[in-house]
């Protein structure tokens, strides 16, 4: 798995390709999700993304590091598989 730790990041985000791993945990978030907002992100290699805003609890494991985070899944490429957001930043200061 790929991550990013992205200063530029408004929220946590994980690929669309990477909820296929934990597909049942997805459909689950969709189901319980009572948001119809949908939220419009700009990729970094510039074009916008819009999904609906559906957040999805993922582990953080690396090191002796492990906790679960909130994401929000986006079709976006495949580079980096999740991209830890300034939530992230702000909470844990690695």
């Amino acid at each position: 798995m790929t991550v990013l730790m992205d200063s530029g990041a408004s929220f946590n985000f994980a690929t669309k390709a990477n909820m296929a791993r934990n597909n049942a945990l997805y459909a689950s978030a969709l189901e319980a999700s009572k948001s119809n907002t949908n939220v419009s992100v700009r990729l970094a290699t510039g074009p916008i993304v819009s999904t609906r805003k559906v957040t999805i609890p993922l582990s953080v494991k690396f090191d002796d590091f492990d906790s679960v985070e909130p994401f929000i899944v986006l079709d976006m490429d495949d580079r980096y598989d999740r991209i830890l957001g300034m939530p992230w930043l702000a909470k844990h200061e690695p």
